[in-house]
């Protein structure tokens, strides 16, 4: 039977199974879509960890974009953060991606 290495955490895949059989990588995933701080298994239940994309939030009032228009976006802080879900018990966890 002809296997293939997984990526992540080196573990030796049957080619018919599209996923790692340890740890849930997907190899048809493009680099950009995978996130930068892969965990390979949640911390609660050691279940496969999946990217679940980056998520953009909005810090402070929504004051300043109503009274300024667009101008008043500029003060407004946001931050980034690469999801990565559980497939077992739903947890989610949040990484700070590098700056670019």
């Amino acid at each position: 039977m002809i296997h293939w290495s997984c990526n992540r955490c080196g573990t030796s895949v049957p080619q018919d199974c599209a996923l790692c059989i340890h740890c849930g990588f997907d190899p048809s995933v493009p680099p950009e879509q995978r996130g930068h701080y892969p965990p390979a298994e949640c911390l609660r239940c050691q279940s496969p960890m999946q990217f679940g994309g980056t998520l953009q939030l909005h810090e402070g009032t929504r004051m300043w974009p109503v009274l300024m228009g667009n101008i008043g976006e500029l003060l407004v802080d946001r931050r980034r953060f690469e999801t990565f879900l559980c497939s077992g018990c739903g947890k989610v966890e949040f990484f700070m991606p590098p700056d670019p």
